[in-house]
């Protein structure tokens, strides 16, 4: 028979939530759990025990909770609620950055406030966002158009030309020339 293992986890701190207080508490493992505690139902008192509150996932892979105040359901992000309550933010910063990429992994010692900047270059640093070339969501070219670009000026065609054929600015022709962009695309002619 298996050993009955408590769940909540020996070192794990746990804090009033701002707001709500008496009813829900926030851990600096990443958890939330509500308290104990009897809530009026119609005529008579009803006892809801202590639990740990069920994530809900998101498409982007960020984890979150429902907190419930007087019948008012309100959607929080878990690594907000440990941010807020475990770190501190000296610098005001309104963003919270995951250090190992992982959106779930919601413990204090992976979250640390950063500000837009530096969550993005954190982000493509780290692999996790692609802003070079076609990974660009503003871009108008493939890869493939890049290197047809690049052919072209090779055989001569002129920058005028090559724009019209992509519908592109000529300057943007002479940046792809000059390698000052899309210098990851190479045209491998030997």
């Amino acid at each position: 028979m298996a050993k009955y293992r408590s769940p909540f986890y020996s070192g794990e701190l746990w804090k009033p939530v701002r707001g709500y207080e008496g009813l829900y508490e926030v851990s600096n493992k990443g958890r939330v759990r509500s308290l104990s505690r009897f809530k009026n139902n119609h005529s008579k008192k009803q006892y809801i025990g202590e639990r740990i509150l069920t994530n809900s996932p998101m498409t982007n892979g960020y984890l979150r909770v429902n907190l419930n105040k007087g019948g008012v359901p309100k959607h929080y992000f878990i690594h907000r609620l440990v941010a807020q309550h475990f770190l501190i933010n000296p610098g005001n910063k309104r963003t919270i950055n995951h250090r190992d990429g992982n959106p779930r992994n919601n413990d204090v010692s992976n979250l640390e406030w950063a500000t837009d900047y530096e969550n993005i270059h954190h982000a493509m640093d780290t692999g996790l966002m692609n802003y070079k070339g076609e990974g660009n969501p503003m871009s108008k070219l493939t890869g493939k158009d890049v290197r047809r670009i690049k052919m072209g000026l090779k055989m001569g065609i002129k920058q005028r030309e090559l724009a019209t054929i992509f519908n592109i600015s000529q300057s943007l022709i002479s940046t792809i020339g000059s390698e000052r962009r899309w210098k990851h695309i190479k045209l491998n002619i030997v």
